[in-house]
């Protein structure tokens, strides 16, 4: 009865972000999966609320917090009510900054980036193909992690080498078999990285590493559009295009408005943020 009447579309794409691209109030979509399967399909007029959500899609349910016992005492709806809104209530400035300023200060930059970062981790692609897709190896690496950490602890010394395997697969046997794991693993990471934002990730030092471009389009026209997975990285040695990519040399895009669009590009090394950020 609690999540029925908690029930609530759950945007994955902010309606924060959406707004930029708006008119009146509005902006225009296009289903390219419609036209891929040879539908004759035309744009049409929606709202931000309109788009972009699935039903419960970060409710937290028993099963996670079973798994997660330092999250039981949690609200079904606490990303959905509190972990996003530390960065969303912060992007419409953060975007008033970029077009009109034209400048960041290092905090705004480390806002920036965490927001690309979580548009990215809280995207439904990300669950349903990143983790999908790499599952085995994501439960492979952490097996490793773990019989490394075991092994070399004091306190696990006493502890029979049978007994230390059965645990281990017995572990990652309760894993493989979840059904839930990539909806788990997406919860999860979504709660960590709002609750330490102060923890430097891999991908954040990247971002912040190399060179932004504000990308304008010219004057009267509406040059950029969206998706319901913001952001897409090019191979500039490819030409392969991939979901997020910030690594050798690649170009980010992410559109902020139909005018502005920010670009990333890792060929040009620009680290200012990076050395206002250890002053």
């Amino acid at each position: 009865n609690t999540i029925l009447s908690n029930k609530k579309d759950h945007h994955f794409v902010p309606i924060c972000y959406l707004k930029q691209f708006c008119k009146d109030g509005q902006f225009y979509v296009l289903n390219f999966e419609s036209i891929r399967r040879g539908f004759k399909t035309y744009p049409k007029p929606v709202t931000p609320s309109q788009v972009c959500w699935e039903k419960n899609f970060y409710t937290i349910y028993e099963d996670f917090k079973k798994r997660n016992p330092n999250y039981s005492e949690y609200d079904i709806l606490h990303i959905e009510d509190n972990t996003f809104k530390r960065l969303e209530n912060n992007y419409g400035k953060l975007y008033e900054k970029v077009v009109k300023e034209r400048t960041l200060e290092v905090n705004d930059a480390i806002m920036l980036s965490d927001f690309i970062i979580q548009i990215k981790i809280r995207n439904p692609f990300h669950r349903n193909f990143t983790i999908n897709k790499k599952f085995p190896d994501i439960l492979q690496d952490a097996v490793q992690l773990v019989e490394g950490d075991i092994g070399m602890k004091e306190k696990y010394k006493n502890i029979p080498e049978t007994l230390k395997r059965i645990i281990i697969e017995y572990v990652a046997n309760d894993h493989m078999t979840d059904i839930n794991f990539a909806k788990n693993l997406q919860l999860f990471s979504l709660l960590h990285r709002d609750e330490n934002p102060k923890q430097e990730s891999i991908v954040r030092k990247a971002i912040l590493k190399f060179k932004w471009t504000l990308l304008i389009a010219p004057a009267g026209e509406n040059l950029f559009v969206t998706t319901d997975n913001p952001g897409v990285a090019i191979d500039e040695s490819t030409g392969l295009y991939y979901n997020t990519r910030f690594e050798d040399f690649f170009i980010f895009y992410f559109p902020l408005s139909s005018k502005y669009c920010l670009s990333i590009r890792g060929s040009e090394i620009d680290d200012k943020f990076l050395k206002k950020r250890k002053r």
